[in-house]
């Protein structure tokens, strides 16, 4: 399933900085964070992505809304954890 992540990378990257990953509430996607927080921790420095949950914003399964599980939700995270790389 094709899942959303929104990217911002800092002009200058703050030595030994961690990524960040950052996940959505309820009703909403990872354009709920693009506004304002995610230039704001690339101007701080810091590589930072937003997930957009099966279902959520351009994410794939909104067909499934309704049948998705927490245990889908975290294979997500897994997923994009694993693409991002260590």
């Amino acid at each position: 399933m094709e899942l959303e992540l929104i990217t911002r990378r800092p002009a200058t990257p703050r030595p030994d900085s961690p990524r960040l990953l950052l996940v959505h509430g309820i009703c909403v996607g990872a354009w709920v964070w693009e506004e304002h927080v995610l230039p704001w921790f690339a101007d701080a420095g810091f590589e930072v992505h937003a997930l957009s949950l099966r279902g959520h914003g351009g994410s794939g399964g909104r067909e499934r809304l309704n049948d998705w599980r927490l245990a889908d939700y975290t294979e997500d995270l897994r997923t994009t954890i694993a693409r991002l790389g260590d």
